[in-house]
This record gives structure tokens, C-alpha cells and sequence, in this order.
């Protein structure tokens, strides 16, 4: 358990640092939520897994991998010391921690509803606006948005903070930050989680800026509307509010585009850690060889690494493994005769076994060793489950008794044999014990090659990530050139059509204007006519008047 809180701590602690360095000051921000949450979820189950892979052995060569002994921590000696009770004063130290930070939560999530329940509140749409008596900074949690009701009343609060608090119940920022909280609570020991939670309030306010511009974008009076709240009040901390400490940083990421060429090259830092995060902290890395036939034409994959010349049991706790295959006890005796049914008897008696015991359970052992001795492999080599005795202390040894003396002649011991001609056939000595050169050969090269092999591996995959990223470059370079192209064709089409609309209307707009001149003249000259025929009409009048 230990093992695996320090490689999830590690390797949040290392992705974190790459979210520091490479990604908080990009405006990459739906990326970065995604990475902050997934590197979280990445660290608990990365130290979970056991990766695996196969390496090839011929027939003659390959006969077996032996099995390590795990000794019962039984077996082992006991040291009494404090170094015996600091398991338990760990558990409390963590259980007192884990009460203070639950209260915590628990406390905040009750205020939070003493808020809504003791307040005027309404619905809007999705939103419910919630009026506090109370000077504050306008927050959010879930669909419940609080505000000032003294400012709202009177219409003090800017629309673009209502708009920035909409945008966090919009794109459910509450449920980042309970679950970060929730985790906060069960590892509080952890420090990153306080470093991470921080980070992901400042991306959701990115976030919620980033859609309020969308909307209204003056970027110059919604970073005067920012700067109005400089100095804050005291919120909760489940609440997604405006932060004023982190002022400078927004109203700089307010000023800053999307790239996708720099995302993308900092998805391509990101493959090599993600890969060695994956090499350092997973569970292991277990071989597995693949068998070959001399005659190459079949191959048998073993799941675990087992020599078949030896029978391995291995007892952990309530469970019996044989070969690495767990079996109830009833079927122990069954499944062991027929895992050896194949073998003579003088194959039976050359195999090799092996014992393991990992806080078995009191009486399972003895249990185990009457299955046993029904066994075909038990009655040949009479192997027993249960450990050998201790010897016997030594005794003194004294000087042999003397032989009697004969006193008669029926007393005397008759003459020894007379020796062996040195001709005569001796017998061959007795075979020498077999010993597994070739496998311990085979298994001492596969220890020495499985680092090369892992590093090879790795770097096939960089050149392989490094080749995609080009590929991918390429293409959509190639792709952005053919937008381009068809943009200006497109641009240019336009262009011609709306020179020619223009052209079309200006001829138009001159013949009316011709229309209208003509028009014009024709009624001045009528005008014309007619006040001349009223002045020789007065004319005439006046020299009758005279005459």
C-alpha cells in the first residue's frame, strides 16, 4: 500500500509540474481541465497495472525458468521495537486527519445550504440567483449563483459578471472542485492536491472569461470590470467566485489567441513524460516466453513464467495457487494428479518442488498437507508440505566400545573376504545430480536483455511519435494551404460579384439620375414658357389700360 501512495504521489507530482511549466500560461483552457482531472484519475490507476511482454525460446533451449521462493513472513524473526507499532501510529495520525478534513467538507457544504434556505432565492432558466444580506463577491455553486442583494436590487452588478458566474454553472465547474475536494479529504497527507486545486479554479476562471468574450468582446471594459473587484470578501471554498488574487494573471490570458501549432507542440513534450510515468511508476513489468517447437511450426505461450519440471504451491493467505493457477482445496489432489498424469515414474521422482507461504491462514497448511499425501506425486517421492523439523541438538561422541573377546574358537569372527581382482568390472559411479545450467543460462540472459529490450522499445516509440507528429504536421499543413487557396477563391469570386453588383448599380443610379435632369429641364423650360406668356399677357393688359 505504501509502495503505491508514493508512485501515485510521484507521478501526480510530475505530471503537475509539466501543467505548471508548460500549460497554465496557454490559452489552451478545455485541454487543461481535461488534463488536470485525467492526470489524477492517470495517477491512481497507473500503479495498478502490470504490463507484460513475450520473449522467444526454442524448445531445447527454453525447458524452464525457475521459480523464486517467497519466504512466510512467519519464517521470519520477529523484532520487537517501535518500529513494530508505527504502522498503528500511522493509522491513527491518518484517521485524525481524515475526521478534521471531513468536518471540513461537511461544514462547508452545510453552510452553503444554510445560505440558500435562510435567503431569498428564484429561478431563472437554468440559474437560481440567490440574494445574500451580506457584502461579498458574486460565486457560484452547482445551478446557484449568489449575489449582493443590496447591489442587485439597485442594478449595481455589471452584466459581464453575471455573464462570467452563468458561464461557471454553464460548464459545471462545481463538480471539478467537488471532486478535488472529496480527494483532498481522503488524501490529505497528499500536498499536490492544494497546488491542483488552486490551478483548476484559475482555468475555470480562464474558462468562464473566455465565453463572456465570446459574447461582449471588449476585452478593455470587461478588464475594467475585473479590476472593480480588487479587494474581496470572504467566500466558501466548494464556490466558484472572482478571484482577485489572480487578477494580473486573467486580464494577461484576456489579451493572448488560441495557437493550435503551439498545442499541438506541447502535446508532443507531453508523449515522452506520459511515457515515462508509465516505465517508473506502473505495478511491473512481468516477461512471458514464447515456446517454439524444433520444428517451428507451433508455438506455445506459457501466462506465467513456470518451469515444467517443477511444481510450485504457493499459499497466500486463504488461497492455494499450483503453478500459479488458484485452486479450491477439495480439488487440490484432482487437479495435482492431473497436471502430472502425463509423467512416468522416474520423471515424477526427478521433479523438482517448491513451497510458498504468504500469511496463510492457521490450520489451512495442515489441511493442505493431508490433500497432499493423496497425490500420485506424494506416495512416489514422499515430498510433505509441511516444513521439516528442527535436528536434533548434538550429542557427545565417545570412543566405540571395545569388541568382545573370543573364548572359544566357535567366537572367533570368520577371516574378511579376500579383495576384488583388479581386473574384475567396477560399477559406474552413481549420476551426478542434474542441474539446470541451461535454464539458468536462459533465464540470467533474459534478466540481462529486458532492460535493452524495454529501452529499444521506447525508443521505437519515440521515433514512432516523433514520425506520427511529423506526418500529422504535413498533412495539416498541407490542409491549411488548401484552405487557404480555397478561401482566396473564394474571396476572389466574391469580390468579382460584388464589383460587378456595384458597376451594375452605379449605371443604374446614372441613367435615373439622367432620367431626372431630363426631367428636370423639360419642366424648367415649360416654366420658363409659361412665365413668359404671363408677361406678354400683363403687358398687353397694360397697354390697353393706357389706350
Amino acid at each position: 500500500m505504501l509502495i503505491y501512495l508514493v508512485k501515485s504521489l510521484l507521478c501526480l507530482l510530475v505530471l503537475f509540474t509539466f501543467y505548471k511549466f508548460f500549460l497554465e500560461a496557454e490559452n489552451m483552457h478545455r485541454f487543461k481541465r481535461f488534463f488536470l482531472i485525467g492526470s489524477v484519475i492517470f495517477a491512481f490507476i497507473l500503479p495498478l497495472i502490470t504490463f507484460s511482454y513475450t520473449v522467444e525460446y526454442s524448445s531445447g533451449s527454453a525447458a524452464a525458468i525457475p521459480f523464486s521462493e517467497i519466504p512466510d513472513a512467519g519464517d521470519l524473526p520477529k523484532q520487537e521495537s517501535w518500529m513494530t507499532h508505527l504502522g498503528t501510529f500511522a493509522l491513527v495520525i491518518y484517521t485524525i486527519g481524515l475526521v478534521i478534513m471531513g468536518f471540513r467538507f461537511i461544514k462547508n457544504l452545510y453552510k452553503i445550504r444554510e445560505n440558500i434556505t435562510n435567503n431569498e432565492h428564484f429561478r431563472s432558466w437554468d440559474y437560481i440567483y440567490v440574494l445574500l444580506k451580506q457584502k461579498l463577491i458574486p460565486h457560484t455553486f452547482l445551478n446557484y449563483i449568489f449575489l449582493d442583494k443590496t447591489e442587485y436590487e439597485n442594478d449595481q452588478i455589471s452584466e459581464s459578471v453575471i455573464e462570467h458566474e452563468k458561464a461557471h454553472v454553464d460548464q459545471r465547474h462545481s463538480l471539478d472542485i467537488l471532486f478535488i475536494e472529496f480527494l483532498q479529504v481522503i488524501f490529505w497527507f497528499n500536498p499536490v492536491f492544494i497546488w491542483l486545486k488552486r490551478s483548476v479554479k484559475l482555468n475555470h476562471e480562464f474558462l468562464a472569461d473566455e465565453q463572456v468574450l465570446s459574447k461582449k468582446p471588449d476585452a478593455l471594459a470587461y478588464s475594467n470590470v475585473l479590476l472593480s473587484y480588487s479587494s474581496g470578501f470572504h467566500h466558501n471554498s466548494l464556490s466558484s467566485s472572482i478571484s482577485h488574487s489572480l487578477m494580473k494573471k486573467r486580464i494577461i490570458m484576456i489579451s493572448k489567441n488560441f495557437s493550435l501549432k503551439l498545442m499541438l507542440g506541447r502535446i508532443g513534450v507531453l508523449l515522452p513524460v506520459l511515457a515515462l510515468c508509465i516505465y517508473f511508476f506502473n505495478n511491473d513489468i512481468v516477461a512471458k516466453p514464447l515456446i517454439t517447437t524444433s520444428s517451428g511450426d507451433s508455438k506455445v505461450l506459457f501466462a506465467e513464467v513456470q518451469d515444467p519440471d517443477i511444481i510450485s504451491i504457493r499459499l497466500e493467505e486463504d488461497r492455494i495457487f499450483v503453478n500459479n493457477e488458484e485452486v479450491r482445496l477439495k480439488e487440490f489432489s484432482k487437479h495435482l494428479d492431473a497436471l502430472v498424469e502425463d509423467r512416468t515414474d522416474s520423471e515424477l521422482k526427478e521433479m523438482n518442488f517448491h513451497m510458498q507461504t504468504r500469511n496463510a491462514e492457521e490450520g489451512l497448511l495442515d489441511l493442505l498437507n493431508i490433500e497432499f499425501e493423496k497425490t500420485r506425486f506424494s506416495r512416489l517421492t514422499g515430498h510433505s508440505v509441511l516444513p521439516p523439523p528442527p535436528p536434533l541438538p548434538a550429542e557427545k561422541v565417545g570412543l566405540p566400545p571395545a569388541p568382545p573377546v573370543p573364548h572359544t574358537a566357535d567366537d572367533v569372527p570368520p577371516s574378511p573376504p579376500a579383495p576384488r581382482h583388479l581386473n574384475e568390472e567396477v560399477p559406474p559411479p552413481p549420476p551426478a545430480p542434474r542441474r539446470h545450467t541451461r535454464k539458468q543460462d536462459s533465464l540470467r540472459r533474459v534478466h540481462m536483455n529486458t532492460r535493452d529490450q524495454i529501452r529499444e522499445q521506447m525508443r521505437m516509440e519515440r521515433e514512432f511519435h516523433r514520425e506520427e507528429m511529423e506526418r500529422e504536421r504535413a498533412a495539416h499543413r498541407v490542409k491549411i494551404e488548401q484552405q487557404r487557396d480555397s478561401i482566396r477563391q473564394q474571396h476572389e469570386v466574391a469580390i468579382r460579384q460584388k464589383v460587378k453588383q456595384q458597376r451594375k448599380e452605379i449605371i443604374e443610379e446614372r441613367a435615373r439620375i439622367r432620367e431626372e435632369r431630363e426631367t428636370l429641364r423639360a419642366e424648367n423650360q415649360r416654366l420658363k414658357e409659361k412665365i413668359e406668356k404671363e408677361k406678354l399677357i400683363k403687358d398687353q393688359k397694360k397697354k390697353d389700360s393706357i389706350d
